[in-house]
């Protein structure tokens, strides 16, 4: 039990963590600061705020080595598509060269 409120019915200390249903609350929960909950007086489910520092850092040490897997990951998905987009747009920008120049010509 948290000592929050209810957004929905405004009680205190009614909210517990709730699991994750379906693929968008899953990817919600890894890639951003917000995590599920549940108030048990009126049934509301929805996301809350935790904060940044603790996405990232975590509290125990299991959390903070899967936030440092987590961060290993975004890097690699940065550079990966920073890589298809240099290959993208070489092949692409051989290609549109002669267009642009035609282009600009008249």
């Amino acid at each position: 039990m948290r000592l929050d409120v209810c957004p929905h019915c405004g009680k205190i200390g009614t909210l517990h963590r709730s699991r994750s249903r379906s693929f968008y609350e899953r990817a919600v929960k890894f890639l951003l600061p917000y995590k599920i909950y549940r108030c048990s007086n009126c049934g509301w489910r929805g996301f809350r705020y935790t904060g940044w520092v603790d996405k990232l850092f975590g509290k125990s040490k299991r959390q903070k080595k899967i936030a440092k897997w987590k961060l290993y990951f975004l890097l690699f998905l940065i550079f990966a598509l920073l890589i298809l987009t240099r290959v993208y747009f070489e092949k692409i920008g051989t290609a549109l060269a002669p267009i642009v120049k035609e282009i600009l010509q008249k």
